[in-house]
């Protein structure tokens, strides 16, 4: 009887029913030493709420742009922002056509590699953009930054497609357990 992990169970998973190739995570790594910084936890979610915002009104631009160029200038006033509203799982609601919705998040992106980007999605924007009510009509508006951290590019992605052709590691793990207290 083989001796599964679970990373290995989940890339066995990935590739056998996704056919995305998933790198399986060791779960014992020698830890680089180095010397430790103290984090300024409030400067970094800071950067982090002023590159969201940043994205979000560079998108929402380019969005209204987009509709006007296509002839839609009507649902250019008409796009909703559902921001307040996270359990919506996007951040704008628009229009591809005149009668049909498009559900916009809005991601900044980092590169990594050459040709290789970067962002974060929420387990409930997952689950938005694959629900058979809007599949197929929700879409990524990825922002790139130029090096002095002012929005410079939007990209549309349809959700589902990029997904599809994506790489998604955990990044986060969530424990639950008993305990006795």
């Amino acid at each position: 009887c083989a001796h599964w992990s679970n990373p290995q169970f989940m890339a066995y998973l990935y590739q056998t029913y996704r056919g995305a190739e998933t790198p399986v995570p060791k779960t014992q790594r020698k830890v680089q030493e180095r010397p430790s910084r103290p984090a300024d936890f409030e400067q970094i979610q800071a950067d982090r709420d002023r590159i969201g915002k940043l994205a979000e009104e560079f998108a929402l631009r380019w969005e209204m742009r987009r509709l006007v160029a296509a002839g839609m200038d009507k649902q250019a006033d008409r796009i909703r922002d559902r921001r307040a509203y996270p359990r919506d799982g996007y951040d704008f609601l628009s229009f591809s056509s005149p009668s049909q919705r498009r559900y916009i998040e809005v991601k900044a992106v980092r590169q990594t590699a050459p040709g290789v980007w970067r962002f974060f999605l929420s387990e409930n924007e997952y689950a938005k953009s694959r629900s058979d009510t809007i599949q197929g009509h929700y879409f990524f508006y990825l922002v790139r930054f130029d090096g002095k951290g002012q929005p410079i590019e939007c990209k549309s992605e349809e959700a589902g497609a990029l997904l599809h052709e994506s790489k998604m590691p955990t990044a986060v793990f969530r424990i639950e357990c008993a305990l006795d207290f």
